[in-house]
């Protein structure tokens, strides 16, 4: 090789390290400096060296592709954010979330030469491939795919020959020696991992290639990467058979379900992610089943707020009472009610007419014993607590207000008819609203009414759609007996703040919106369903509501049986161990039906604008990755 080019190469790579920034390496290729706990500027080269090849943050890295230094800073990032859809359909239909129509009425102000040396071998023979832990899916259950989405745009030709790929890792190689011969162990720790992405144009196809510093019984060496894809001529309906070495190594296999992609036509769209993940030892063939005794896992996320959700109209409740405690800290009103036929006073005064002829008059009125709550879970029919006080009615008829005068002129007339004692309605011993004391004082004859200024008439009925939706939520969790009330001591104990108090009731209708997808869409078994609320309320006792966040369910087997049954796996991974003294050889095979690496153009990709099409065509994708230890 000629000393004048890996004396270029070694320059720039110092330089490099010492000013901790991009360079180019000649008119055709970048240096791409990702220091130590960050992540690339490049989405899509993000996208593949984070999510396939598990990167470390722990350590810098430079990433090589073909390009020039501006194309670095003119990239457009890309939020690789989780996606909520739980359908590859849901881009093709109206999101089912339903926002009411608002009113607003405000009470205050508003707020180098190329070589061909072949970097395959191994001076000690020993062979270790790296540990592909991170096919193992991220948090993240439908990332790949809006990853297909979202950066469809970009260009996709930016991988380096295969030919000039050898020869940087070659010169990398050589850097790395002469700096071990001169300084031994001590900077081996401040040598960045070296990847370059290839154009897969070579034979096997190798669309990266890279290079590790590595520290092996106290040894020291270099970690020799290589990832090929094929997306071509791959027969899924003929058995691929590893060869013998592979299948009497230890084996780890991993296989992921997309749930959806056996949704019905109704259920598209369904607001959530959901994906069942499969575990077991021993495969002899690509694509094998899971067995009976395989670990199942169901990763998943909630949003509220699909219609087609068993707890919806808890959603609509909820959404009410955010709008009124938001209300109160920010002076402007957001009216939701629907406008009615009925004035409010009217249907005020229907209430009190009834109460004054007892309050189990009212209770009938309001009661539908269609539905067994005993089999409410396993029919997912979710109704209010049948035990409603005076204040639940109360918040059952202002909430349709569409005025602050509406509201107020009510509130007049609910304490008039209080102080006159013309009516004494229920309330429960552990309510504990302004409105319930003042109730208890009219009892005794002792009722001041408060002055109804400012944000007070909505500091009153908020309260009271708290203490409301908060005992419908334990109706609902106990009726069918999901969990205990110990499990739902901390999200009921209430406070003083009105934001507290509603964050801890959205947390209570995320927990119900998990146990509906998982009924819905899996048909879990009521422990499992139980297990799942109850871990999820443990979950919320310390974290704040994330709607990235995926939980992940340990089910039976049996249970999601009927999903291997109908499903393809949309991932599916096979990793053979082989360890020879301390070095462990690997092979990983991934099979998935999302394209992994978006820097190498397709062959059958006639030009970008086609891409949208592709997305919609059913693709398979085969990675293998392998590594070689080499020890100094």
């Amino acid at each position: 090789m000629n000393p004048s080019t890996i004396s270029k190469f070694v320059d720039i790579f110092r330089n490099i390290l010492q000013n901790k920034t991009s360079q180019e390496y000649d008119s055709s290729v970048v240096f791409e400096f990702q220091p130590k706990g960050k992540l690339s500027t490049n989405s899509v080269l993000d996208h593949a060296m984070t999510y396939y090849l598990d990167i470390s943050c722990d350590r810098s890295s430079i990433v090589a592709y073909k390009g020039r230094l501006s194309d670095i800073n003119n990239t457009k990032s890309v939020d690789i954010s989780q996606d909520v859809s739980i359908s590859r359909k849901s881009s093709q239909s109206q999101s089912t979330t339903v926002t009411p129509k608002r009113k607003k009425e405000s009470t205050g102000s508003t707020n180098g030469k190329e070589n061909s040396l072949d970097l395959d071998g191994s001076p000690l023979k020993l062979q270790a491939y790296v540990d592909l832990s991170s096919f193992d899916s991220p948090s993240s259950v439908s990332s790949p795919k809006y990853i297909n989405q979202v950066c469809k745009k970009e260009r996709r030709d930016f991988g380096i020959s295969n030919q000039k790929a050898r020869c940087l890792l070659s010169m990398f190689s050589t850097y790395f020696t002469n700096n071990h011969t001169n300084n031994g162990n001590e900077n081996i720790d401040l040598i960045p991992d070296f990847w370059v992405l290839c154009d897969g144009s070579d034979i096997k196809s190798t669309i990266i290639r890279g290079v590790q510093p590595v520290h092996v019984d106290g040894k020291t060496g270099l970690r020799i990467s290589s990832v090929t894809q094929s997306d071509k001529d791959i027969d899924l309906k003929r058995e691929i058979v590893f060869d013998s070495s592979s299948v009497l190594s230890d084996t780890s296999c991993y296989a992921r379900y997309n749930v959806t992609d056996s949704v019905s036509d109704e259920m598209v769209g369904y607001q959530g992610s959901l994906a069942v993940d499969m575990e077991w030892a021993r495969s002899t063939l690509l694509l094998q089943k899971p067995p009976s005794h395989a670990a199942a896992f169901i990763k998943a996320s909630v949003t509220a707020g699909d219609m087609r959700s068993p707890a919806y109209s808890f959603y609509e409740e909820l959404t009410l009472l955010k709008s009124f405690v938001s209300s109160v800290t920010t002076g402007d009103i957001n009216w939701i009610g629907e406008v009615s036929d009925v004035p409010l006073i009217e249907s005020v005064k229907k209430l009190i007419e009834q109460l004054q002829q007892g309050d189990r008059v009212v209770q009938e009125e309001n009661e539908d014993d269609s539905v067994d709550v005993i089999s409410s879970l396993e029919n997912l029919v979710f109704r209010e607590h049948k035990d409603l006080d005076f204040t639940d009615h109360l918040w059952k008829v202002l909430i349709s207000c569409s005025s602050f005068s509406d509201l107020e002129s009510s509130l007049k007339y609910i304490f008039n008819c209080l102080s006159s004692g013309s009516v004494q309605p229920m309330v429960h011993n552990n309510n504990h609203t302004t409105m319930a004391q003042l109730v208890r004082d009219s009892y005794v004859g002792r009722m001041m009414v408060p002055p109804l200024k400012g944000i007070t008439p909505i500091i009153l009925l908020a309260e009271m759609g708290v203490e409301k939706l908060k005992r419908d939520y334990i109706n609902t969790f106990l009726s069918s007996d999901m969990t205990t009330l110990s499990h739902l001591t901390n999200m009921v104990s209430m406070s003083k703040s009105l934001e507290e108090n509603l964050e801890k009731l959205e947390k209570l209708q995320n927990v119900l919106e998990m146990v509906s997808m998982l009924k819905l869409f899996l048909s879990l078994p009521h422990s499992s369903l139980g297990s799942a609320a109850r871990q999820m309320l443990k979950h919320y006792e310390m974290s704040a509501i994330d709607q990235k966040h995926v939980f992940e369910f340990g089910v039976p087997t049996s249970s999601v049986q009927s999903v291997m049954d109908r499903c393809s796996p949309c991932e599916w991974k096979a990793r053979f161990d082989h360890t020879i003294g301390s070095v462990t050889e690997s092979t990983i095979y991934c099979l998935t039906s999302t394209e992994p690496f978006r820097h190498v153009k397709r062959g059958d990709e006639a030009d970008i604008s086609q891409t949208d099409t592709m997305l919609e065509t059913e693709s398979q994708f085969l990675l293998k990755k392998q590594d070689f230890v080499t020890l100094f």
